[in-house]
């Protein structure tokens, strides 16, 4: 991987040489194609917010939680080891859509805004003839964090947006396509992100759930994060049942974008994948802050529709993978990333590399000083300890089966995955040389950071509406895990 390129100038040269190849492109329809015999894939990348893999049917879960993303993964490529690269969204979109790491973009590091300078997939697909289409549920995921470059259309939805008003979003910003040109359509669906309710139609809630006990094990759930009371154990079912829930409500959006993106004259690749999991109380922590533990970035994903043989395959692969495979598919070109391989298409396939997550603990660190919002998010930990290891910047590196976690005030964790899924051994000790060997990797893959500006807090209403999923105090009295289960 390479470093995005400091001189703006020569970036705003690139930008417009692409913005004038998709004009050409758009103009001459009729021949854009992958090549003479093949015509590019619409494409449809769909990001469940908040949600582990084993959450999902493919990965364990019932099938009736995720259908539609079980049929895709019957039909499609399973990976058995996908990674966000943050625990959270800001960063981990970010990464998705330009190809680095946060250490290297900086957005969710050293600021709260993308940098102008990165080169955002929508952008590159834009270029390659691509008419792009967005619609997100969630605040991070939108224009006033500077990620929807390239977006030809977006829409920013609020959570709770039922799947009727989800349907009339997809037919509006899909009402002007044209059929001569492929489509690029992003989503992001908020169903699985905290603050939970009973599900409407009780779902997976248990039918003997009173609500006097949702009353209850909403309270336990503001004030669990880093507790070893006895209310964990008590109330993670009931978690468990709500947010199922909402991830059943995702995957009928998946169901819905899929079927208006399917067309006759045009193949359609689906991505379907999560930007972080979520904490139910491993590790005492039920959120998706100040940690990269398993049940926090190992997410679900499917690749359907490029027409191989179904199949699982192992490698640990990330969204930056992702990406490079949608700009190979697309047949178009970017300016950074260059260097990450494609998501390997078959068991085995070579090109595969150690994946690398990253948390910068912006709460305590140099942003903070300018948001109001990180500090609020700081509060959370006011009850944890040096056990809990969630202060400060910590950076983990997959290699399966084996994950390293570096923390900048911690000793370094080595955890073999097979055998010990819930990271409770550490073999660091044990194992000094192969804690080397995947410390060396950690620290080849910082390279060149874009000089990202310093950013405060957003408007008042996007605050109110971050504030209201849960990043900051909702009670005047202590922090409540932002997006708990």
């Amino acid at each position: 991987m390479i470093g995005v390129r400091h001189d703006a100038a020569i970036r705003r040269a690139r930008r417009r040489k692409r913005l004038a190849a998709a004009i050409v492109l758009a103009l001459a329809v009729s021949t854009v194609s992958c090549s003479s015999e093949q015509p590019q894939p619409s494409v449809l990348l769909f990001v469940y917010d908040t949600v582990r893999h084993d959450a999902t049917a493919p990965y364990g879960a019932p099938t009736e939680v995720t259908p539609t993303l079980d049929r895709l993964g019957r039909e499609g490529l399973v990976y058995d080891n996908a990674y966000a690269h943050a625990p959270w969204t800001l960063p981990s979109h970010v990464s998705l859509f330009s190809g680095l790491l946060p250490s290297q973009h900086g957005t969710g590091v050293r600021s709260l805004r993308a940098a102008d300078e990165l080169e955002m997939l929508a952008e590159a697909m834009s270029a390659a003839g691509y008419q792009t289409r967005a619609i997100s549920e969630n605040p991070w995921v939108g224009p006033e964090f500077n990620v929807t470059q390239g977006f030809e259309r977006f829409e920013l939805l609020p959570q709770g947006t039922s799947l009727r008003e989800f349907e009339a979003a997809l037919d509006a910003a899909l009402a002007d396509r044209d059929p001569k040109r492929p489509m690029f359509l992003f989503v992001n669906v908020m169903d699985a992100h905290g603050p939970y309710q009973p599900h409407s139609k009780g779902r997976f809630v248990a039918p003997a759930t009173t609500p006097a006990d949702v009353a209850a094990a909403l309270k336990t759930l503001k004030k669990a994060f880093c507790s070893r009371g006895d209310d964990i154990a008590k109330w993670r079912p009931l978690w468990w049942q709500m947010y199922l829930s909402g991830v059943r409500d995702a995957d009928d959006k998946l169901g819905a974008a899929w079927r208006r993106l399917e067309s006759p004259d045009r193949r359609v690749v689906t991505v379907a994948t999560s930007d972080h999991g979520q904490a139910f109380g491993e590790h005492h922590l039920t959120s998706h802050m100040f940690s990269i533990r398993e049940p926090l970035i190992r997410v679900p994903l499917i690749v359907h529709g490029l027409g191989v043989r179904p199949t699982r395959i192992a490698d640990a692969v990330g969204s930056i993978n992702v990406r490079r495979s949608i700009l190979d598919w697309a047949k178009a070109s970017a300016s950074q990333g260059e260097e990450v391989p494609p998501l390997p298409e078959a068991a085995g396939a070579p090109g595969s590399a150690p994946v690398v997550s990253e948390y910068f603990d912006t709460a305590s660190g140099e942003i903070a000083e300018q948001s109001m919002l990180l500090r609020l998010l700081g509060m959370m930990r006011d009850q944890c300890t040096a056990e809990d290891r969630v202060e400060g910047d910590m950076r983990a590196v997959v290699r399966h089966p084996h994950k390293l976690i570096s923390y900048t005030r911690y000793p370094t964790e080595l955890f073999d995955l097979d055998t010990d899924p819930g990271e409770l051994h550490d073999l660091a000790a044990k194992r000094p040389e192969l804690a080397r060997e995947l410390a060396a990797i950690l620290d080849a893959a910082s390279s060149a950071a874009v000089d990202a500006s310093q950013a405060a807090d957003p408007s008042s209403e996007t605050l109110e509406r971050l504030r209201a999923l849960g990043y900051g105090p909702s009670d005047g009295a202590g922090g409540e895990a932002p997006a708990p289960p």
